[in-house]
């Protein structure tokens, strides 16, 4: 008779507990953002925030959180956050964004977008045919010879790579981290 009661409160028990763990999963809470960039709700956003708890190795909650404070345009708190998924996975493709995050705080680093550059470099054979690359080079305000030949060989829109090329620093960081 013991048995019989104690198996419907064991289940019960982990019924719940399942349910708790799937409210912070990261489906759950990418749904949650969805939602709250749909109604324009910062305050859910904030609370979003709270319930995120970023662990080593879970990129997936560490970039929501990141995504979550530049819609809240906290962007150094972004900084941090995109600076910690780097140092975890060490992938270039995440330096374009800390060097751009870190000029949208008034860290103009020239240094950090010639390391993007480079990186890019070094990682793809057509890095030239990648809009990152450009961008990155016309954030640093190079323009020497080796950029000049670099234009020549790229199959981008020209329309785009001039605007990239013709638009203020400040204009194209700001397309992105808006004020």
């Amino acid at each position: 008779m013991k048995k019989l009661i104690l198996i419907p409160c064991v289940l019960i028990i982990c019924f719940s507990l399942y349910q708790t763990v799937e409210k912070n999963s990261f489906k759950s809470l990418n749904q949650e953002y969805l939602d709250a960039l749909i109604t324009d709700d910062n305050n859910k956003l904030r609370t979003l925030l709270n319930k995120i708890e970023v662990t080593q190795g879970d990129l997936e909650k560490s970039w929501l959180k990141a995504y979550i404070y530049v819609d809240l345009k906290e962007y150094s708190n972004a900084l941090q956050v995109i600076q910690f998924i780097y140092n975890e996975t060490r992938d270039y493709r995440t330096l374009l964004r800390i060097c751009m995050l870190k000029d949208r705080v008034g860290l103009f680093d020239e240094n950090c977008y010639n390391n993007v550059i480079l990186n890019f470099r070094h990682h793809n054979s057509d890095y030239y045919n990648l809009e990152n690359y450009w961008y990155a080079v016309f954030l640093s305000g190079q323009h020497s010879e080796i950029i000049k030949n670099d234009l020549e060989k790229t199959h981008l829109d020209k329309e785009r790579l001039n605007y990239l090329q013709n638009t203020p620093r400040k204009k194209l960081i700001y397309d992105f981290f808006p004020e």
